[in-house]
């Protein structure tokens, strides 16, 4: 699996918004995937952006992606519909 998003803070909140970021999406990934890549890249216009990287099991990969997307994603506002259907 490969995913990437983005969100934008203000430098005195990156910190708290960094540190809960990968430590809710890395609890996921370790659940669905067995692993823990979150990679950040933080332009100067202070846009976090994060990549994860995990090998997935072919015959559930939607799921999987879906239950980690969660995680990042509660109310499924990024980018609804533009891959998949939404979730019902």
């Amino acid at each position: 699996m490969v995913d990437t998003f983005e969100t934008a803070v203000m430098w005195d909140r990156l910190e708290s918004l960094h540190t809960a970021i990968i430590e809710e999406v890395s609890k996921a990934m370790q659940r669905v995937c067995g692993v823990l890549p979150v990679h950040l890249h933080v332009s100067r216009w202070l846009a976090p952006y994060y990549t994860l990287l995990a090998p997935i099991d072919p015959g559930r990969k939607l799921e999987q992606w879906r239950e980690i997307k969660r995680v990042y994603d509660p109310d499924g506002i990024m980018n609804p519909g533009v891959l998949f259907e939404p979730e019902s």
